[in-house]
């Protein structure tokens, strides 16, 4: 997965996200202005446990873009120690690649 890939995700990760966030506020202002007490505790509670949860994928994304982003600099770094064996590697993969395509 490359760097775009990742923060293609992460970014519709947090438009999701935010309009979770702003639907649940949506209820909770709806329940109040229903003068529904009880609904309206229950609705902050949702909200309180949205947040929560907003809070604990935002970590999760972070984590995960950080573990990308060290993948990737091992990748350049395996990849200039060992130029040679790199471009071997890629041209059996191409290789062999081209010829599944070609059974086709």
């Amino acid at each position: 997965m490359t760097d775009k890939d990742l923060q293609k995700d992460l970014d519709s990760v947090r438009a999701d996200l935010k309009q979770l966030q702003s639907d649940v506020g949506g209820l909770v202002s709806s329940l109040k202005a229903l003068g529904l007490d009880k609904l309206s505790d229950t609705g902050e509670r949702v909200q309180r446990s949205a947040d929560e949860q907003l809070e604990h994928l935002r970590a999760t994304l972070s984590r995960a873009k950080a573990e990308g982003a060290n993948q990737l600099d091992s990748m350049q770094k395996e990849v200039s120690e060992r130029p040679l064996t790199s471009v071997a590697v890629a041209f059996a993969i191409g290789y062999v690649i081209s010829r599944l395509l070609d059974r086709s």
